[in-house]
């Protein structure tokens, strides 16, 4: 998800330090921080910094110097001054800075194996209502298997609570195919393959779903240790998944994402949607700049499951 904070160099400040916070960034992230000058209408920086790099702390920091700024405590990719673009191709306009998604190249793939002409279904980062984090009270009584996921992730020892701020908040999808398909597709990178996970599997014989489940389960088996960092630990409190253990290791943000990625799985069938798409990253790597190998790759792979679109 994209998350974007503005900060303003101000001339008559004693400290040259100013502070962005992260606690609330996680892996999955892309933070862009914009930087303007309060004495100067034309001095603007746009920095994107990747969530892996800074999940696992509360904030990071930039000094100001002569040329622009100097970061600490993260890697930041300048990527836009005073309105042009930083790009070894050549210069545009700030608009164009960022394609819609770093998976733009799988969503144009779909539309070629779908034979269809209109891009505008294919979006992403989307969020359609009702997949919600927190599914009410009334939602989980009608799909008691919710509860069961739930139960299974939190060993029976917290009591579904329904969150408002977390039925209020939204996941989003990281590729949706609108009508007439209603499916989404997902890449699952490293941190969503454990454990946890796999708990989540014993229950997906009731429902139909877009990817291989055994080939998923094998994926699965690296047990995650409780830690203090973004990766393990919950930075905000979620009252359905508080902390497990004494002491500040913890484990909580594992298996709130494995309940998550449920929901992503469940939640489109019961709203009339098509099953979700999954590509594991052990199929290419990390997301990167997409070869025209990891394309095969993925066209192979993804047909299998288009079929019924």
């Amino acid at each position: 998800m994209r998350i974007d904070k503005n900060r303003v160099i101000r001339g008559g400040r004693s400290s040259n330090s100013y502070k962005v916070t992260t606690e609330n960034v996680s892996i999955e992230d892309v933070l862009f921080v914009t930087i303007k000058k309060d004495d100067d209408d034309k001095f603007c920086l746009v920095y994107q910094i990747e969530g892996k790099d800074v999940a696992d702390k509360n904030s990071v920091h930039f000094y100001p110097t002569e040329n622009g700024v100097r970061w600490s405590g993260c890697s930041a990719k300048l990527i836009n001054k005073n309105g042009i673009e930083k790009n070894n191709g050549g210069i545009e306009s700030i608009d164009n800075i960022n394609p819609k998604s770093k998976l733009e190249p799988i969503g144009k793939l779909i539309l070629e194996l779908l034979h269809e002409k209109d891009s505008s279904i294919c979006q992403y980062e989307y969020s359609p209502e009702w997949l919600v984090c927190s599914p009410s009270i009334k939602e989980i009584e009608k799909h008691p298997i919710i509860k069961k996921v739930y139960s299974k992730l939190t060993e029976n020892k917290v009591n579904y609570v329904v969150d408002n701020n977390a039925n209020i908040k939204k996941q989003k999808f990281d590729v949706w195919i609108g009508e007439p398909y209603n499916f989404a597709v997902e890449f699952d990178e490293k941190q969503h393959l454990n454990s946890f996970r796999s708990q989540t599997f014993e229950f997906y014989k009731d429902f139909t779903v877009g990817f291989s489940v055994q080939s998923y389960k094998s994926l699965c088996a690296k047990v995650i240790k409780p830690g203090e960092s973004g990766f393990t630990k919950l930075k905000s409190v979620d009252k359905l998944f508080p902390p497990m253990y004494q002491g500040a290791k913890q484990d909580n943000r594992v298996r709130q994402r494995a309940f998550r990625d449920f929901l992503k799985d469940y939640l489109p069938i019961i709203n009339g949607c098509k099953p979700t798409i999954r590509i594991p990253y052990t199929l290419i790597g990390k997301i990167n700049n997409f070869t025209s190998d990891d394309l095969k790759k993925i066209r192979t792979y993804i047909e299998e499951y288009l079929c019924d679109k």
